[in-house]
């Protein structure tokens, strides 16, 4: 029988009369404490969290607010390029979309995908080995340090870091550090099971839809130049200057600045079912955006 007492803050602690009562509560308790460890180290603890997870919805329109007011209060850098080149009542309209652009930047470097099922599969299946791997270092040590060098004899007897001038006992703390870390693998699996069961549509950048805003956005910019201060560009060589705007404003957009300049040239042109499909003709405002709902809307016009 295991007595039961009420503790000072009323909860029920079990008092163990026998060795083995004794053994198994503290095993009991010293796994909670690993499991606390791991899950702490992992971070699973703070992102698991219930107001955390009742929030993480909205939270990719909390860093697109955030970086929407960054933008307002730092110079934009392809206005900065750009300069004094536009028609004077252009202007304001041409750093408005300018500022779209950078968040428009922001948007495509912070959309992420699921892996793809293979990766996943073999992510699983790496995590599986390496459980398996500290399992048989933690047999060994259970083999040689809790078995045999407890006897009482003359023999051979194995002690992990002697080289290093651990203390024989230090056995026990990488016993330990090895359960923590089997557990750690545990809840990744755990993590890398839900990603394959999550039902996700695509895997991959749909790099053709989605970089049609960016297009349409230079390509109206491109339109409020001022052109009589650029004589050198008339109708028979405008498209071809307004491919190089489309590569140098790129530059100016650190977050995608080193998205492969041939695949956008090649974006240019729709097909006419691709027009009808990822084709974006008007300014949809991402920095007028003033909600979460309004944001998700906004994102699948732009083939998001």
């Amino acid at each position: 029988m295991v007595n039961k007492k009420k503790s000072s803050s009323g909860s029920t602690i079990r008092r163990a009369r026998t060795p083995e009562q004794q053994l198994h509560n503290l095993t009991r308790l010293l796994t909670k404490h690993r499991n606390e460890i791991a899950k702490k180290r992992l971070k699973l603890e703070t992102y698991l969290d219930k107001k955390w997870l009742s929030n993480r919805g909205n939270y990719d329109y909390y860093l697109f607010d955030i970086q929407r007011t960054l933008i307002t209060r730092r110079p934009n850098l392809i206005a900065i390029f750009t300069g004094n080149i536009f028609k004077p009542k252009m202007r304001d309209k041409a750093l408005l979309y300018m500022n779209e652009l950078v968040l428009y930047g922001h948007m495509c470097f912070n959309d992420y995908k699921t892996y793809p099922a293979q990766v996943l599969k073999d992510m699983g299946s790496n995590i599986k080995t390496i459980q398996k791997e500290i399992k048989l270092v933690m047999r060994k040590i259970e083999e040689q340090q809790v078995v045999k060098s407890k006897k009482k004899e003359i023999g051979t007897k194995f002690v992990f870091g002697l080289a290093s001038g651990l203390p024989h006992l230090y056995h026990n703390v990488l016993w330990e550090e090895l359960d923590t870390m089997k557990i750690q693998f545990e809840e990744l699996e755990k993590l890398v099971i839900a990603d394959k069961e999550l039902k996700h549509k695509k895997t991959k950048t749909n790099f053709l839809g989605k970089i049609q805003y960016y297009l349409f956005l230079c390509r109206e910019i491109f339109k409020m130049t001022d052109f009589s201060k650029f004589p050198e560009v008339n109708t028979d060589n405008y498209d071809r200057y307004l491919q190089g705007f489309y590569l140098r404003i790129l530059q100016e957009i650190p977050d995608i600045s080193e998205t492969d300049q041939i695949k956008i040239l090649n974006s240019i042109k729709l097909r006419p079912a691709d027009q009808k499909k990822y084709g974006v003709n008007k300014f949809v405002n991402l920095m007028g955006c003033s909600s979460s709902e309004e944001y998700k809307r906004l994102r699948k016009l732009i083939n998001f």
